[in-house]
């Protein structure tokens, strides 16, 4: 029931922000069963339960083992982000141990993600106490730099990420080559969630007509493929099993093309539970499908929460399951209920 699903994605979501804030949370609590009606105890009872699975979480994906030397010589990386600019390009890298780093490189030879590297180089850890900013980073498990890095060894393709980076990188360069400025930027930023390069007066329009979103992957470009892949599926007539997988793997490698920010993986996993959820001919409640897709990405990475993106597509989903109903009620009350205005009211 949604109550329950509300109630336990509210009490994961309390347990990542204030794993700090024991104290006060349990006096929130039990405050809260002094005042809420007596049948509501079991669902707030699960809900204080997902509270403290949600501080444990947090707490061991805070807990991390910095490296034992501050001079490291050609340890293996995973690239796991690039950007650049004229000067330099910035990438985030991850070690065996699941630990992150900031390193400064040339511009040149470009970094992908999901390249394999070898980088030599002396680790900075972040100053204590630390500032927002690098606190911050350290939610995201990047606890430093290492200056001076230089790079000895590369392997490309040795990740499905780094398989997929490849032919994004052929998309963007042809579509820059089939548009021009700043339409390429704009083209780029729809269909494959490249929208760094937008000129300011661009991007400057974008926000005053309100459709800023436009130039990122969301739901609506999930939808569209969830429903080439129905389809496909009704065309193709596949078998019971074959008709499942089509759309999960089609959805997966779709969000890992465009970037898999945490806005996208969102919209991912929520189109993979209706998947599975009609594959089992199973009621659609909206509001479980959101709380459940919340938690999982949480789960596996806490720090998505903090992230802007998550949090906006995630509000903005939850306002359009919350109020289009209603709204679409109350406009067909009005001279806006004639069926060829549907438009309209949507």
């Amino acid at each position: 029931m949604p109550l329950l699903s509300v109630l336990l994605l509210i009490g994961w979501v309390l347990g990542l922000l204030l794993q700090t804030y024991t104290p006060l949370l349990w006096i929130i609590v039990v405050v809260t069963v002094f005042v809420v009606r007596k049948q509501y105890h079991i669902s707030l009872l699960a809900g204080c339960l997902m509270s403290v699975f949600g501080m444990l979480r947090i707490e061991a994906h805070t807990q991390i083992t910095p490296p034992t030397e501050m001079v490291m010589r050609s340890i293996p990386v995973i690239v796991t982000h690039q950007s650049s600019d004229w000067e330099q390009q910035l990438v985030i890298v991850r070690d065996n141990e699941h630990r992150f780093y900031r390193v400064i490189l040339p511009v040149h030879p470009p970094y992908y993600r999901g390249s394999s590297l070898n980088i030599t180089g002396s680790f900075k850890r972040w100053p204590v106490p630390l500032s927002d900013f690098h606190h911050r980073l350290q939610q995201q498990r990047i606890i430093g730099e290492i200056r001076g890095a230089t790079v000895d060894h590369v392997q490309q393709n040795i990740t499905m990420i780094a398989y997929l980076e490849q032919p994004r990188q052929y998309f963007l360069y042809q579509i820059y080559r089939a548009f021009p400025e700043p339409m390429s930027a704009v083209v780029s930023g729809m269909l494959l969630g490249i929208a760094g390069d937008v000129d300011e007066s661009t991007a400057d329009a974008f926000r005053r007509s309100g459709t800023s979103h436009i130039l990122v992957i969301s739901g609506w470009n999930i939808t569209i493929v969830a429903a080439l892949c129905q389809i496909a599926i009704q065309r193709l007539r596949p078998s019971r099993l074959l008709s499942l997988l089509l759309p999960l793997i089609v959805l997966g490698m779709y969000v890992l093309f465009t970037g898999a920010t945490p806005a996208v993986v969102r919209a991912g996993v929520m189109g993979g539970i209706i998947v599975i959820g009609k594959w089992l001919d199973r009621p659609r409640a909206m509001f479980n499908v959101i709380a459940l897709a919340v938690v999982m990405i949480t789960c596996v990475d806490p720090s998505t929460l903090w992230d802007m993106g998550m949090q906006l597509s995630t509000l903005a989903t939850v306002g359009l399951i919350g109020f289009s109903a209603p709204l679409e009620q109350l406009l067909k009350s009005t001279l806006l209920r004639s069926n060829s205005l549907a438009w309209v009211r949507e």
